[in-house]
């Protein structure tokens, strides 16, 4: 079936003459079926009146195949299997293995596989794309294809245990404090990508293309803003050992700048910030303040806990890889920020930035001043940031909230659909996951001495390597595994760990096979049962 079905019309006989198929209207069938019922006009009569077939019209009138569903033909599942597969579709992109199209295809495979059904016209039981989209089509009010974004498999391991024990500790200490006291930090980047973007071309262009100059030129920021939804002012770190005048130039007029090796954050860096920005408005506040940010050790020093102490303020650091979930400024300011910011540096590459490579210093004070008015104008950081703070669960204190994002497990489906389906569910999880390859040992990896600029293949060291003769040779005897057992007991001793390559001053450990073999009978002589020496 093609994807849009475009209904043909023809000719077809009603009696001695042929009527053909008409677009009618559901008001003149209505109609017609009306006069039929009430014997104003035969069949023959309305057929030919509201031009309707005839055919058509006796089923109608005779409720024959007038279900209310779609008529069609029956789709490869049931409804009741749809629902079911809707369900652990859900709960696979809950947990983070959502499905795209080839993936909804070989479910859909592995389980007509699992009931060893075989459907007529499915090479392999495996149904096409077409089938695919038409699912989503179906049930467009519950599933829908979007773009995912990456999460690393640490930020998938945050359970809802860990924010509770965050939240048991973050509770008290956050009690009685008002929300113009409590502060979030995070350090991100601006970079000299304007992103893709859709744009007119002619159809059926294959490549289609923007000129453009964008680079992996980054500068990094730190933001902090209040649960009030107050941004301070925001600290600029550039990539170089030194400072110039016109890189200061244009921007913010509160913005301060500094400069790192890196280009991003270290210990001087924050120390610096945190006497620039937070000192200032902590002396300002009377009371105990709160600094909510991440754990990296490079944020604390010596001389910062000292000011905490001073002034009042208590570090409130969050759980490893859980940003995601409990940092405002991540969860609800930085998405918009970035839009912001792409649309003010593409609007900058197409005038002046036509004739410059990269995103220039001089250039970046003026386009932050842009990117923080933008953000006045439309007052995100207002708005954004107190949001951020409600659904991180931070301000007002709720737990449920960042747990609400987390995957829960339910499966609520009939018996005769979930035995199948389930399995089939496992199993995909377990190949994600890993959890069905088996888990073989590692190779201890050996060192291949190639000359400088000669090539080696697979084949070249198999052949290098030496056979093993019947009798060991003294070298060979000394890099071997010796085994020593004795009635008692038994060890291992690994001889490839000593170095008896390497020249030196003194003689090696172990040099010769005869010298080895006195070492370990040397308990001989004082009535010990001797020990039996087995080579492996």
């Amino acid at each position: 079936m093609p994807r849009i079905y475009i209904r043909k019309f023809r000719n077809t006989r009603n009696g001695k003459s042929f009527l053909p198929y008409t677009n009618y209207s559901s008001e003149n069938l209505q109609k017609a079926i009306r006069d039929v019922k009430s014997k104003t006009l035969t069949l023959g009569e309305a057929s030919s009146k509201y031009q309707i077939p005839k055919t058509t019209l006796s089923r109608k009138c005779r409720n024959l195949n007038c279900s209310q569903e779609k008529a069609g033909r029956p789709t490869l599942f049931s409804p009741e299997e749809e629902k079911a597969f809707i369900k652990h579709i859900v709960n696979l992109a809950d947990w983070g293995f959502p499905f795209d199209l080839i993936d909804l295809r070989i479910f859909a495979q592995r389980y007509l596989n699992k009931l060893g059904k075989t459907i007529y016209g499915l090479p392999e039981n495996l149904p096409g794309s077409e089938w695919a989209r038409n699912f989503l089509r179906r049930h467009k009010d519950l599933l829908s294809n979007r773009m995912a974004s990456n999460i690393s498999t640490d930020r998938a391991k945050v359970s809802a245990s860990t924010i509770d024990s965050f939240f048991e500790y973050f509770a008290p200490t956050i009690d009685g404090v008002t929300p113009d006291r409590i502060i979030n930090y995070d350090e991100t980047n601006l970079t000299d990508d304007p992103g893709n973007k859709k744009y007119i071309y002619k159809r059926g262009v294959k490549y289609p293309e923007r000129v453009t100059n964008t680079s992996k030129t980054a500068v990094s920021l730190m933001f902090a803003a209040t649960a009030e939804g107050q941004l301070l002012p925001v600290y600029v770190v550039y990539k170089t050992e030194h400072l110039w005048d016109t890189w200061l130039e244009g921007g913010p007029p509160d913005a301060i700048y500094n400069r790192s090796k890196s280009g991003w954050f270290d210990s001087v860096c924050f120390e610096n910030w945190f006497e620039k920005v937070i000192v200032p408005y902590a002396k300002k506040k009377p009371g105990r303040k709160i600094v909510i940010g991440d754990n990296l050790s490079s944020h604390f020093s010596e001389n910062v806990l000292k000011k905490c102490e001073k002034l009042n303020i208590s570090f409130v650091c969050l759980p490893p890889k859980s940003t995601h979930l409990l940092q405002p400024l991540d969860v609800a300011l930085y998405g918009p920020l970035k839009h912001y910011w792409r649309t003010i540096l593409t609007g900058w590459k197409k005038v002046e930035g036509r004739k410059h490579k990269t995103l220039v210093k001089d250039v970046f004070p003026k386009l932050l001043a842009k990117l923080m008015n933008k953000l006045m104008e439309t007052n995100t950081g207002g708005k954004n940031v107190t949001a951020g703070f409600n659904k991180c669960g931070l301000y007002p204190i709720n737990p449920e909230r960042p747990k609400s994002r987390l995957p829960h497990s339910h499966y609520l489906l009939p018996e005769e659909i979930e035995t199948a389906a389930t399995s089939v569910v496992i199993e995909h999880l377990k190949e994600m996951r890993g959890l069905s390859a088996s888990d073989e040992p590692r190779r201890r990896k050996k060192r291949c001495n190639v000359p400088a600029g000669r090539g080696i293949t697979a084949r070249d060291i198999e052949q290098t390597k030496p056979k093993k003769p019947n009798k060991m040779t003294d070298n060979e005897f000394v890099n071997s595994e010796v085994k020593v057992s004795s009635s008692d007991s038994s060890e291992i001793i690994d001889i490839s760990t000593f170095n008896i390559l390497e020249p030196g001053p003194s003689k090696s450990i172990i040099q010769t096979k005869s010298t080895q073999k006195n070492k370990m009978y040397e308990k001989e002589s004082n009535n010990i049962t001797p020990r039996k020496v087995k080579v492996l």
